[in-house]
C-alpha cells in the first residue's frame, strides 16, 4: 500500500493524475498520516488511501473523515466511494460505520476492482458529522496552530 500511496502523491505532484488530493495529518508538528483521494466526477468522491504513521491516537479514522469531509463540504460531491485494502480498514471503517455497499461486480473500485462501500452527502449529514464528530475537529482551524503546523517534522519512525 505504501509504494501505490506514494505513486499517487508522486502523480498528484507531477499533474498526473486527475483531480485528486492529499491532506496530511500534523500533530505537535509532526506528520503523523497521510490521505489521498480523487474525484470521479463533480458528484462522486473516491477514496484512495489512509495511512496512519502513529498508533493509538486515532490517526486513521481521523484522516479518513478529514478527506469525506473535504469531498462533501468543500467540494460539494453527492456521494463517497471507498473500499479497504486491510482488515482494520474493513473492520473499522466500511463495517462498524455502517456504510452501504455497491452491487459486485457491476462497480468495482478503481483500486483493483474490490467492493465498493459508500456513503451519501444524507448520509454524511445526518448519521457520519453527527455520530464521529470527535473526529472532525474545529473548523476553521485556529491560525496560530495552523501557521504551527507549517513547519513539521517527518515521523521518527513508520510502524506498519
Amino acid at each position: 500500500m505504501a509504494v501505490r500511496t506514494y505513486g499517487e502523491v508522486l502523480a498528484w505532484k507531477m499533474y498526473r493524475i486527475k483531480d485528486s488530493y492529499v491532506l496530511l495529518g500534523i500533530r505537535d508538528n509532526e506528520m503523523v498520516g497521510l490521505v489521498n483521494a480523487r474525484l470521479m466526477n463533480e458528484k462522486v468522491a473516491i477514496s484512495l488511501h489512509t495511512m496512519a504513521f502513529a498508533r493509538g491516537i486515532d490517526v486513521g479514522p481521523a484522516l479518513y473523515f478529514a478527506k469525506a469531509e473535504y469531498a462533501f463540504d468543500h467540494l460539494g460531491t453527492d456521494e463517497w466511494w471507498a473500499t479497504f485494502e486491510s482488515y482494520v480498514g474493513l473492520r473499522g471503517m466500511g463495517i462498524k460505520w455502517g456504510k452501504k455497499q455497491k452491487p459486485w461486480p457491476e462497480f468495482q473500485h478503481e483500486l483493483g476492482g474490490a467492493r465498493i462501500f459508500y456513503m451519501t452527502k444524507a448520509d454524511w449529514e445526518g448519521f457520519a458529522k453527527v455520530r464521529f464528530d470527535r473526529y472532525l475537529g474545529t473548523r476553521p482551524v485556529p491560525d496560530e496552530l495552523l501557521e504551527e503546523s507549517r513547519a513539521f517534522k517527518l515521523p521518527k519512525e513508520i510502524s506498519v
